[in-house]
């Protein structure tokens, strides 16, 4: 008896449209990204967490605190914050991610765990920790989202605690978006959703009662090349005259919890 030819799966209609974003695409986004090895050097705290901790300590110490990295992804930052010896816990969404993380950062006596929230407010205590980093989360939340999130992070921090914000700052989000050769979805590559600048993230940080300590836009990356790529970029900017005309690439906020 012959097997019967399979026809092909029929072809999905190529017709170009924004993303409908959704918590369950979103999660599978970054289940996808946590669980692809060849996405690690991506992830903004794995190359430029360093340099972060360099600029936090310009202004506050984190010695002797419990920090939460509310966010943290497959632990690339609290990797770096653990290497100082400092104490820290991570607070994720993805469990593909918790679960990379507390393999990556089992190593550690200083390691605290990573909890998994399917929803706001999380499982942890109030006032249970004395800083709380947010390492380019706000970017990536609904309009709807942003004060919930971060009345979440004041109400996880102890009284004069601190909080430690980054993100993109000024960007195009169409530079960064990408179309599906397959069915037409347009949808930005790391699924940012706002654009951001000092002036918007103090009064988001201000709204959410945040006393700010600093806010400004900066440039990180890898410490070791950092200040030569800087100031091989400056003077190319000068050279060109295109240095008044485009943005500083990065934000930081640092605060206190009134």
């Amino acid at each position: 008896m012959s097997e019967r030819p399979t026809s092909p799966p029929p072809e999905v209609p190529f017709r170009p449209h924004p993303i409908a974003w959704t918590p369950e695409k979103i999660g599978r986004l970054w289940d996808y990204y946590a669980s692809t090895p060849a996405y690690d050097a991506h992830y903004f705290s794995r190359h430029s967490g360093g340099s972060i901790l360099d600029f936090v300590r310009r202004h506050v110490s984190l010695a002797g605190r419990h920090v939460l990295d509310f966010g943290c992804g497959p632990g690339f930052m609290l990797e770096r914050i653990l290497e100082e010896g400092i104490t820290a816990s991570g607070l994720e969404f993805s469990k593909h991610s918790a679960e990379a993380a507390r393999r990556l950062l089992q190593r550690f006596s200083n390691f605290r765990g990573v909890t998994i929230a399917e929803r706001l407010p999380s499982q942890l205590p109030d006032a249970s920790f004395d800083a709380v980093l947010c390492i380019e989360v706000l970017e990536h939340l609904f309009p709807e989202q942003a004060a919930p999130t971060l009345a979440e992070a004041r109400r996880l921090l102890a009284p004069g605690g601190l909080i430690v914000a980054t993100t993109p700052n000024e960007e195009s989000l169409a530079s960064e978006t990408l179309q599906c050769p397959d069915c037409g979805c347009e949808f930005h590559r790391w699924q940012h959703l706002r654009q951001v600048d000092a002036e918007s993230m103090t009064r988001l940080m201000r709204d959410a009662g945040f006393t700010p300590i600093v806010c400004q836009p900066t440039r990180f990356g890898p410490r070791r090349r950092r200040r030569l790529s800087r100031r091989l970029k400056d003077y190319l900017r000068r050279l060109t005259g295109s240095d008044r005309s485009e943005p500083t690439p990065h934000l930081i906020f640092i605060g206190r919890r009134d």
